[in-house]
């Protein structure tokens, strides 16, 4: 595109500021991408903005109060069965089929979790009306192992990297509370 250059202008709108500004906005133009390729990209299906996974297990984090890690598998959906399934060679939290926790996952809704008070999906565990006998429980509670993995609920892991470059994968799931009631 060509663009006016000016040669007066008026008030704190002087020619050159208008020509420094219309400049600008070409070299904006110049590098970004067009609307047409960027929907185009986003149509192909080689972009993912994460992958689908199924949540197999978990286990606390050292000794981290409602906060877990947690095992997966990769994911497909199976139009057929109408659900997730394990994907054919996926990719999974397991090095060699035996350390299920090797590359974990964590539950980024519970990143800001502490032992006691308002946990983040918004419960106070020490309030007079949380039930005696309850507590946060973690995404597939009492699973240590990739056993029964059909049964397993799905979610959208996301790669990140930490501020030290590590690979970090992330999924968000609201965790549930549990317990025996005491009446």
């Amino acid at each position: 595109m060509t663009w006016p250059h000016f040669t007066k202008g008026q008030g704190i709108l002087t020619a050159q500021v208008l020509n420094d500004l219309f400049a600008e906005i070409a070299a904006w133009q110049a590098v970004r991408p067009s609307i047409e390729s960027m929907a185009k990209r986003e149509s192909e299906p080689w972009v993912q903005h994460g992958i689908p996974v199924l949540i197999t297990c978990c286990q606390a984090i050292g000794t981290e109060v409602n906060r877990w890690e947690y095992g997966w598998w990769e994911a497909i959906w199976d139009e057929s069965a109408a659900k997730f399934i394990i994907k054919p060679h996926p990719r999974l939290s397991s090095s060699d089929g035996t350390d299920v926790f090797a590359y974990p996952a964590y539950n980024g809704v519970e990143s800001s979790n502490e032992p006691t008070g308002v946990l983040s999906g918004g419960v106070d565990i020490d309030g007079a009306d949380y039930p005696a006998g309850f507590a946060l429980v973690p995404i597939r509670a009492g699973q240590n192992s990739h056993a029964n993995v059909n049964q397993a609920p799905p979610a959208w892991m996301h790669f990140l990297r930490s501020d030290e470059g590590q690979l970090v994968r992330v999924f968000f799931l609201m965790n549930q509370h549990d317990g025996e009631c005491s009446t």
